[in-house]
C-alpha cells in the first residue's frame, strides 16, 4: 500500500511518461481535463518508458516502486494480449474545480470517436465501475 505522498508522486511520474510518449491529451488549452490513450497495435516508446522506470527507482522507495510497476505490468499484459486491436484509455483526470460539469464525458469523446471511426472497441481502464456509469449517464 502506498502512502498519499507516494501515490501523488507515482501519478506525477506516469503523467510525465504519457506526455513524453505522446499519448497525453487535454480537453482544451485551459486544461480542464486530461487523458492518456493509444491504439493497442501501437508499440510503447522505449525511451520514455526507461525514463519512467528510472524515476520510479530514484524518487520512490523500492517497495512502492515495485508495487506500482507490478500493477502497471499487469495492465500492460492485459492490454497487449494477442487479441483484436482497440483504443486503450489508461488515465482520465478532471481538475477538481471542473468536476461535476461534464468534462469527464468531454475528455472521453476523442478516444471513443477515434475507436468508432476505426470500427474498433475503446477500453477504459478504471478503478471503479461507478465512474463508467457516471460518464455514460451524462451522455
Amino acid at each position: 500500500m502506498l502512502t498519499e505522498e507516494q501515490t501523488v508522486k507515482a501519478f506525477e511520474i506516469m503523467t510525465d511518461y504519457f506526455y513524453r510518449a505522446g499519448v497525453l491529451y487535454s480537453t482544451s488549452e485551459t486544461g480542464e481535463g486530461y487523458l492518456a490513450y493509444w491504439e493497442k497495435k501501437t508499440k510503447p516508446a522505449v525511451c520514455p518508458a526507461l525514463h519512467m522506470v528510472k524515476r520510479f527507482l530514484c524518487e520512490l522507495p523500492l517497495k512502492a516502486s515495485l508495487a506500482v510497476m507490478q500493477s502497471g505490468g499487469e495492465q500492460y499484459a492485459k492490454i497487449f494480449k494477442k487479441e483484436q486491436n482497440y483504443i486503450a484509455v489508461s488515465m482520465v483526470v478532471v481538475l477538481r474545480e471542473f468536476q461535476g460539469k461534464g468534462f469527464m464525458h468531454r475528455v472521453l469523446e476523442q478516444p471513443f470517436a477515434e475507436a468508432e471511426k476505426k470500427n474498433i472497441p475503446c477500453v477504459l481502464d478504471t478503478d471503479t465501475p461507478l465512474k463508467v456509469k457516471n460518464i455514460f449517464a451524462a451522455a
